[in-house]
């Protein structure tokens, strides 16, 4: 539900478990609609909802693209098939949300630590806190890193296998949706671009 300033209700709706829409009143321009809350985003135009790592399509119950902790037996499932219990803002399934979690307690608690050791002067407080937060930030940087590097290989191969491809249109097309697509992350668009221009050109020379 989305109120305005004089609390009047300009846009109310109701989905089921999975995120399918049942019905929806008013008007917003607000992505966050599904499980808003938890940082669910949906796109205007595909219907896919953006959760954490992963697109997810509400009208299969199912993510697009393989876990990437490959929680589970079934890779490609949303909370296990039961939704009425669990969400997953990370799109990591249920473990990997678990982690994300305990992640998050360690690095407060590693934090509060290192605040009460300062406050009531003990030193090995301190030291243990400070361990803890400089644990669970290389642990996150690494993770950070790893995923990087996957993203780097999957647009890599998806690269590879469009260039194969002998319509040069076509080929153009495809290069650019690797580009604005999941596969590649903001840090590797401008290399993209490049690329794409590229072949844009040569299309343009071809045609000539």
């Amino acid at each position: 539900m989305q109120t305005n300033s004089s609390s009047a209700v300009t846009y109310q709706v109701s989905y089921d478990s999975f995120g399918i829409q049942k019905s929806s009143s008013g008007s917003t321009s607000s992505p966050f609609g599904f499980v808003g809350a938890a940082g669910y985003q949906q796109d205007s135009d595909s219907g896919l909802m953006l959760l954490g790592h992963r697109y997810y399509d509400s009208s299969t119950g199912r993510f697009l693209t393989r876990d990437p902790v490959k929680d589970g037996r079934n890779w490609y499932g949303y909370c296990g098939n039961n939704p009425n219990y669990w969400i997953d803002p990370t799109g990591f399934g249920f473990w990997g949300s678990i982690w994300t979690g305990v992640k998050w307690v360690a690095g407060v608690a590693g934090a509060v630590a290192v605040g009460v050791g300062v406050v009531i002067e003990a030193p090995v407080i301190i030291i243990v806190g400070g361990v803890v937060v400089a644990v669970v930030a290389a642990v996150s940087l690494i993770e950070l890193g790893l995923g990087a590097l996957s993203d780097v290989d999957k647009a890599n191969k998806a690269r590879a296998k469009a260039a194969t491809n002998p319509d040069p249109v076509e080929r153009a097309q495809e290069l650019e949706d690797i580009n604005n697509g999941p596969i590649v992350g903001d840090g590797l668009k401008k290399t993209y671009e490049m690329g794409v221009e590229g072949e844009k050109a040569s299309v343009d020379i071809e045609s000539n």
